[in-house]
Order: C-alpha cells, then sequence, then structure tokens
C-alpha cells in the first residue's frame, strides 16, 4: 500500500471522528430537550450547558478541520474533550442529590456513549491512543461514581432496594468500569493486529517486488548478452568472410604464381634443349 493511500485513509478516520461527534452532541440535544420540562433547574443548567459547550467545541473543530491542515494532537483534544464533557456532566449531577443522580447512571445511552467514545477514537489509527481514551472514560466515570457516593448515592446488590431513588448496584457499576477498560484495550490489541498484519504485508510486498526487479534486471543481462553475442557472432562471421575472401584470393596468386612458374619451367626446358642440340652439331 503506497504512502497516499495510507494517508487517505487516516484523512478518512479524522473526518469519520468529527461526524461521530456531531452524532453525538445531536443526540444529547434531544435528550435535552426531551425531558427539558421534567428536568429540576439544576440538572437543566448542567446539561444546558454541557450541551452547549459541546456544540461549541464541535462546530469549531469541524470548521477547523475542513478549512486547515491541523495537528494530530489538536483531534486527539477533541475526542479527550468528549469524554470529559460526559464525566464533568455526570460528576456535577451527582452533587445535585443522589435521588437524581441513580437514574442517570441507570441509563444504558448514557453509558452507551463512553463506548461510542473508545470506539470511535481508534478511527484516528493510533492504537496508544485508544487506551488513553479509554483511560479518560473509565476514571472520569469512576471519579463521578465516587463524588456520588459521597453525596448521599447508596449502594445495593439488593434488586429490590435497587429499584428506590437514591440505590444503585455496586457490581453493576465495577463492571461498568472494567468494561470500559476492556473495550479499549480489545480496541488497542485489535488495532496493533492490524498493524502486525500490515507491516507482514508490506514486508512480503516489498520481498516480492525485490524478486520482480531482480528478475527484471536478470531479463536486461541476458537480452544485452544476447545481442551482445548475436553482434559477436555478425562480426566472426563477417571476419570468417573477410578471411574465406582472402585466402581465396591469396589461391588465385598462388595459381598464377604457379603458372608463371610452369610457364619459366617449360621456357627453360625448351633453351635447354635447343643449347644442347646446337652443341652436338
Amino acid at each position: 500500500m503506497s504512502k497516499q493511500s495510507i494517508e487517505s485513509i487516516r484523512k478518512k478516520g479524522e473526518a469519520l471522528t468529527y461526524y461521530s461527534r456531531m452524532t453525538i452532541m445531536v443526540m444529547v440535544l434531544i435528550s435535552l430537550a426531551a425531558s427539558f420540562k421534567t428536568l429540576q433547574i439544576q440538572i437543566k443548567i448542567i446539561h444546558s450547558s454541557a450541551a452547549f459547550f459541546m456544540f461549541v467545541y464541535t462546530l469549531f473543530g469541524f470548521i477547523l478541520y475542513k478549512k486547515y491542515e491541523i495537528k494530530q494532537w489538536v483531534h486527539n483534544l477533541f475526542i479527550i474533550f468528549d469524554s470529559l464533557i460526559l464525566s464533568v456532566t455526570i460528576f456535577l449531577d451527582s452533587m445535585v442529590s443522589p435521588e437524581l443522580i441513580s437514574p442517570v447512571l441507570k441509563n444504558a445511552i448514557l453509558y452507551s456513549v463512553y463506548y461510542f467514545i473508545i470506539a470511535y477514537s481508534g478511527l484516528l489509527g493510533r492504537p496508544k491512543f485508544v487506551l488513553i481514551t479509554g483511560m479518560f472514560c473509565y476514571f472520569g466515570y469512576s471519579i463521578a461514581l465516587t463524588n456520588a457516593a459521597f453525596h448521599g448515592l447508596r449502594f445495593s446488590e439488593d434488586n429490590t432496594i435497587n429499584m428506590k431513588p437514591g440505590y444503585v448496584k455496586l457490581s453493576a457499576e465495577i463492571t461498568k468500569i472494567f468494561f470500559m477498560a476492556g473495550v479499549s484495550l480489545i480496541l488497542y490489541r485489535l488495532m496493533n493486529l492490524f498493524d502486525e498484519l500490515y507491516q507482514e504485508a508490506s514486508s512480503y510486498f516489498q520481498e516480492n517486488k525485490d524478486f520482480l526487479n531482480k528478475l527484471e534486471n536478470n531479463r536486461k543481462i541476458i537480452h544485452s548478452s544476447a545481442e551482445t553475442l548475436e553482434l559477436s557472432v555478425t562480426n566472426f562471421s563477417e571476419f570468417t568472410s573477410l578471411t574465406s575472401e582472402k585466402m581465396e584470393s591469396q589461391a588465385a596468386s598462388l595459381e598464377e604464381v604457379n603458372a608463371v612458374i610452369t610457364s619459366l619451367s617449360k621456357s627453360s626446358e625448351k633453351t635447354q634443349t635447343r643449347f644442347e642440340f646446337k652443341t652436338k652439331i
């Protein structure tokens, strides 16, 4: 996978965190509007302030993301804000009265928002940040739960008693905290696993790429050697032809020389015969 593809995936993940945050903001506003008339004045102020603050930094972050190239820590900061605003809201609710905080803690939707925040923190593609987000979530919830206990919230394992206002089941609250830690750890391990698989795939890809490059280089070397061999054969053929022509020329010259020698030899014999004849006379 190329660097351009990785960068494109990272950008899409960052964009999804902002859309996810806007979804949470809309859910909070709808929930607040639906129960606004039944809420006490203190709860209205707390929840309205939290919703307004979330609306402001969500809109501000989205505008920054669309117009500017912002750093990674800014994306991280907005996700930390998401977990903090939820924990601070529960923390402040618990200071009003135990009767009001107990149904808030029993609200499954509110609890699931923590999971949602942990889940979309993984869209940034940094496993360690998932652990950090999970830590903010379960520590924030633990602090809010402890504060509620200091302000009169009671714990009981009896389901009948837990139906009364101001009571919650301690084992259920502890389980929530451990589940937040477990979800962040599982997501962290899963992202690390994907990173390892990607590194392994990249390693195989690089090895195959190097092997193909070697094959291509060998092909070029063989092609170059073949061209050199063909040129050598052509040169040798030309040399052989030239040598053959020279040998034929030399053979012709030798034949001419032999003919001259033969002619001279015959002339010499005739002269000698004539000389001997004259001597006898």
